[in-house]
């Protein structure tokens, strides 16, 4: 009868520690859930919510880039950037996205791989940074390397040649496929105040 006894006692302690250490209905406040900040990579923790454009109401500037089914629709920020910084951030993105394209065949026409969207420049580069995703986020992805090649190109037309060396948020519009992409150009230097009154605005 002891050793029963004994039994139901060693079982009851038992019970309890798994319970205690596995809660069938544990509160909210009772879970450690996880930051993402905390299991970002690099990228995102540089990007922040880049994700998120910052003003999906704000009027844009319409760019098509010659010679390419691309439109870029940039809003500008009085946040400025060195050329020099600038210049270097599109360069060596550029330069990368370019070799990559050349040494794969037909890449230009591949969409974004997962490891590739956000697809960015060197952000250890803090001075600036450009990086692109594929958007809208809840639709098929569309932006290809080679559409991101020639948004590339636009950024360098508008923002380098055209002397706007600041912040710019941008949507990748296809003549054909419509909205494919959502890109940014950033750096640490300055605050971001508003538009850039000097330039030609459309809704």
């Amino acid at each position: 009868m002891e050793f029963k006894w004994l039994q139901w006692i060693t079982l009851i302690l038992q019970s309890t520690i798994f319970i205690r250490a596995f809660p069938t209905t544990p509160q909210l406040s009772e879970l450690s859930l996880p930051n993402p900040v905390d299991q970002a990579d690099n990228a995102t923790q540089i990007l922040g919510n880049f994700l998120q454009p910052s003003n999906l109401t704000a009027r844009y500037i319409s760019f098509p880039v010659p010679n390419t089914p691309i439109t870029l629709r940039l809003v500008l920020f009085d946040r400025p950037l060195a050329k020099s910084s600038m210049e270097h951030a599109i360069l060596q993105i550029q330069v990368k996205l370019r070799t990559y394209i050349r040494t794969h065949y037909q890449a230009d026409k591949d969409v974004l791989f997962p490891s590739d969207d956000p697809y960015t420049s060197d952000l250890s580069y803090q001075a600036c940074y450009l990086a692109f995703t594929t958007w809208p986020p809840n639709r098929q992805k569309r932006l290809t390397y080679g559409m991101l090649d020639d948004a590339l190109k636009g950024v360098w037309e508008f923002l380098y040649r055209g002397e706007r060396f600041q912040t710019a948020d941008f949507f990748i519009a296809h003549d054909e496929k419509g909205m494919v992409g959502y890109g940014r150009v950033d750096g640490k230097e300055g605050n971001r105040i508003g538009l850039d009154s000097g330039a030609s605005l459309e809704k």
